[in-house]
């Protein structure tokens, strides 16, 4: 049952039948049922289509077995090999009827198939292994007729054709037959009294004493054994031991009967060392070998099978061999299966595909083999001669390539035996000469009257060097044609040698060159004309190739050259970029001119170059790409214009013109800063000239203080103006961590007078949390101060200023919000230039200089301020800094938008308050 022959999954057949009817036949019911029993149940287990068919065989083949020995008590006393027969039939008869218990088809199916066989095997297994069984109880029968009968025990062993052995307790031999003395070459009386392990070498000594051990325990054996003969060599026998017990029960003694299976033995080593060639043979073969049944599964392959196809050898065996074809070729396979089978043998070619898709061509030559084996099987062979084939096929594409290119070429062939002095010409090559085929007979000796007198001498040491020196024959020639006229042609030709290394043979090919020979001159002219032009350009000239996106120098003219004090030798090969300035440089390689240029990009811009001596040359540059002669960008064309000249007319005007602003702004900012200076200076000399002309002590109180405030009013203007000009000059800011909270509050803290005098209301609304900026905080807390001052002094009596804080990834904002009138669209612009007030008549306190201060110094701090205004819904001033001191992004820095502002809330409110519920436009 553990190695049955799998009919279909689910369908299996085994030798189960013969041992259950022998088991119901020789061992009684009870024993048979507990075989049946538990073979039903394994079957069971099995599963399948036909385990319960396998049931009903189990059931009825022990079933006739019991019924056999009931009916037929008397059987074993005489039990002879027909009787046996006869009951094989009667139990596979039986086992074939319950086939019938699968399906319809399959059940015609099965007893198709395997009806012959079975009453064929089966009933004569039966035979054999009944036989088997009743030689056992045979055995038995003679052991007993032994103990009551000493001279029918004798008579019984002396004619056995097996050889008995008794020995005793203490290992020596009581009893040999005369068949052992045949067998190990003794005689009886020199085998009896000897130690058991006379009769053996030591090591098989050693494996009897483990033998005897299972002896004393009362176990019976059967084994194969090595014994010694007498005259040394060795003797295989197939032993079935028994002990012997005393009356009292204990270890007595040993019963062998012993079978000579020398030559089953060396039969069996023969065959196991042919088998070890062959499969030596067959796995080492590099052609594939196999073996399939007769629809085509295959049974066994070799490594060479798995190495041609792709697939693994356990792979193989579950394929059918049709599963290796191509879908479009599988039809084939039928004719091929009909062939084996109808002649016994079949050749050909095959188109397999391999498991990794590639289509293979084997050449197989199968036999079908039905002698020796249970079931027929093909044993095939096979190779593969891919190679072979497109070898096959790319040699007569090749001919058939020369063939036609020979008729289609403009070439003319030439063969010259040199043994013969023989000279072929095709009759293209006389076509190409001016002559018909039938027109002209040439020879060797002939072939000199049509070279040009001018040529002749280098084409006879060509050919001289070709045959003797073996040097490649590719000459340009005239030749003299029909009218007389010299063409240029073309000869390419290869010598065949002798094993001597003698020339046997020239064959070659002649093409007219004349017309490319003409262009060639005409391209010689041209570039000579090139070059001129080239050389004397009124710009420098510079042809450059991309080498890893660097433009490499490869050609440039004279007055570059000239220009900037270089020698030829010292320009080419050289990176365009050392003759740049640095800014030049950088934006040729970083900046993207170069690759701007070989897409054609590049329109006129300026660059400067280098002088030898380090002197910028500016100049006006054009490039363009250069195409080689595939078509492919291969680098730039380069023009450079040399401006020196004017660019210092430009410069001369530029610094005019620059002079003229100075001017312009100089004297505007005196006319701006004397307004401020004379209004105070005038109101000052006022009061002086009272102050002289009056003794009242009220008066002169009065106009001394006005005095005194104009002071002030002239001392603050110039600490504004000084502050314009630290910051125009770059004064160095002192930059720590600044909490612009903090600031704010302190700030507020600071106007609290000014915001109380004019009865507004203070705001804080500021973001908690807000991470600290890298500023100046004296400067941060001026320019701050002065937007607050403005929004104090131009909000109305009782509005509202709101300063606000937000942050963001990047950056902080502070916002200075206030009601009030607001700034009108048009000047809202011009609020950050100096000394720009809104009140033209002055009755608001201030200089004009206040934004344009705080503005200066935001933008010192990387930031940027804004102002947005609605008219009647007062303005809010937004300042961004930066944090880490980025710069922050303004797409348009001090750029004034006007958008929609909401009316802030009018309520009641104390001056000023912090926190999140002040009001926001």
């Amino acid at each position: 049952m553990l190695n049955p022959w799998q009919f279909a999954p689910g369908i299996v057949f085994d030798t189960r039948s013969i041992v259950l009817s022998l088991a119901g036949l020789f061992f009684g019911l009870i024993p048979t049922a507990i075989a049946a029993v538990m073979t039903s149940l394994f079957r069971i287990y099995q599963g399948g289509a036909g385990a319960w068919t396998g049931v009903a065989v189990i059931v009825t083949s022990a079933g006739l077995g019991v019924a056999w020995r009931h009916l037929r008590p008397r059987w074993r006393h005489k039990l002879d090999w027909q009787e046996l027969y006869l009951f094989g039939v009667v139990v596979h008869v039986a086992m074939l009827l319950c086939m019938l218990s699968l399906s319809g088809p399959v059940a015609m199916t099965v007893l198709s198939i395997i009806a012959l066989p079975v009453m064929l095997v089966y009933p004569i297994g039966t035979v054999l292994l009944g036989l088997l069984l009743a030689r056992q109880h045979s055995r038995r029968q003679i052991l007993q007729t032994l103990q009551q009968s000493e001279a029918q025990y004798r008579r019984i062993v002396e004619t056995a054709e097996e050889g008995i052995r008794v020995i005793d307790a203490d290992d020596r031999v009581i009893f040999a037959n005369q068949k052992l003395a045949d067998i190990l070459g003794y005689t009886i009386d020199e085998m009896l009294g000897a130690r058991l392990f006379d009769f053996m070498d030591e090591e098989e000594a050693q494996l009897a004493q483990a033998r005897l051990a299972n002896r004393r325990q009362g176990i019976r054996e059967q084994y194969d054994f090595k014994s010694r003969h007498k005259d040394g060599h060795a003797v295989w026998t197939h032993m079935s031991t028994s002990p012997i017990l005393d009356e009292a029960g204990q270890y007595a003694g040993v019963l062998a009967m012993i079978t000579d299976i020398t030559e089953r033995v060396q039969a069996e080593k023969s065959l196991r060392e042919s088998e070890d060639r062959y499969r030596d043979l067959v796995e080492h073969s590099h052609d594939l070998i196999c073996t399939h049944d007769l629809e085509g599964n295959l049974i066994s392959v070799n490594s060479a099978a798995s190495r041609l196809s792709g697939y693994s050898e356990d792979e193989l065996t579950q394929m059918n061999l049709r599963d290796i074809l191509p879908p479009e070729v599988r039809w084939q396979f039928k004719s091929y299966l009909a062939e084996i089978q109808a002649k016994g043998r079949a050749s050909g070619l095959m188109l397999i595909q391999t498991k990794s898709g590639d289509r293979r061509i084997w050449e197989y030559n199968n036999t079908l083999r039905t002698e020796g084996v249970t079931v027929p099987l093909v044993r095939g062979m096979a190779h593969d001669i891919t190679q072979r084939k497109q070898a096959e096929q790319a040699l007569k594409a090749s001919e058939e390539r020369f063939a036609l290119a020979i008729q289609g070429s403009n070439d003319g062939l030439w063969d010259w035996d040199i043994r013969s002095k023989t000279l072929y010409w095709s009759p293209r090559l006389k076509e190409l000469l001016g002559y018909a085929d039938d027109e002209l007979k040439i020879d060797f000796d002939t072939f000199d009257l049509f070279l040009h007198p001018d040529d002749r001498e280098r084409v006879a040491s060509a050919i001289e060097a070709h045959l003797k020196e073996r040097k490649p024959y590719d000459v340009e020639e005239r030749q003299r044609t029909k009218s007389g006229e010299y063409r240029w042609y073309r000869a390419r030709g290869q010598a065949l040698w002798d094993e001597s290394g003698n020339p046997v043979r020239m064959v070659g090919f002649t093409s007219d060159i004349t017309e490319r020979k003409q262009a060639e001159e005409s391209a010689r002219y041209a570039e000579q004309r090139y070059r001129a032009l080239f050389e004397d350009a009124p710009v420098m000239y510079v042809i450059t190739r991309a080498v890893e996106d660097v433009p490499v120098i490869v050609e440039c003219n004279g007055l570059f050259r000239r220009t900037l004090g270089f020698s030829r030798d010292e320009v080419l090969g050289r990176p365009l970029a050392d003759f740049y300035s640095p800014a030049s440089r950088r934006q040729l390689l970083e900046g993207g001119d170069y690759r701007r240029a070989l897409t054609g990009e590049f329109a006129h811009e300026e660059r400067e170059l280098l002088t030898r001596d380090g002197r910028i040359v500016p100049g006006m540059v054009r490039a363009l790409p250069e195409v080689d002669a595939a078509g492919q960008v291969s680098g730039t064309r380069a023009m450079f214009l040399d401006i020196t000249e004017h660019k210092q007319a430009e410069r001369q005007a530029f610094e005019l013109a620059l002079e003229r602003e100075r001017m312009s702004i100089l004297t505007k900012f005196i006319q701006d800063a004397s307004h401020e200076f004379r209004t105070p200076l005038a109101i000052m000399q006022a009061n002086l000239y009272v102050l002289n002309k009056t003794d009242n002590p009220d008066k002169r109180r009065e106009k001394t203080a006005q005095i005194e405030d104009q002071v002030a009013h002239i001392t603050r203007l110039i600490e504004m103006l000084v502050s314009i000009a630290r910051l125009e000059s770059g004064i160095t800011f002192t930059r720590q961590p600044v909490d612009l909270n903090d600031l704010l509050r302190e700030l507020a803290a600071q106007m609290q007078g000014a915001v109380e005098n004019k009865h507004l209301a203070l705001h804080l609304a500021l973001t908690p949390d807000l991470p600290p900026i890298q500023a100046d905080p004296g400067q941060l807390r001026e320019a701050l101060r002065q937007i607050v001052d403005n929004a104090v002094r131009y909000t109305p009596a009782e509005g509202t200023i709101i300063l606000r804080t937000a942050g963001k990834a990047d950056d902080v904002t502070v916002e200075i919000q206030n009601t009030g009138p607001g700034i009108p669209t048009d000047v809202l612009p011009r609020i950050f230039d100096r000394f720009y007030r809104l009140d033209v008549a002055h009755s608001t306190p201030g200089f004009g200089l206040g934004l344009p201060i705080a503005r200066a110094i935001v933008e010192r701090h990387g930031g940027h301020i804004a102002a947005e205004s609605q008219p009647g819904a007062g303005s809010a001033f937004r300042v961004t800094l930066p944090l880490e001191g980025i710069p922050v992004r303004s797409d348009r820095p001090g750029q004034i938008s006007v958008p929609a502002m909401d009316q802030p809330n009018q309520g009641v409110a104390p001056a000023w308050t912090d926190g999140p519920s002040a009001p926001r436009p």
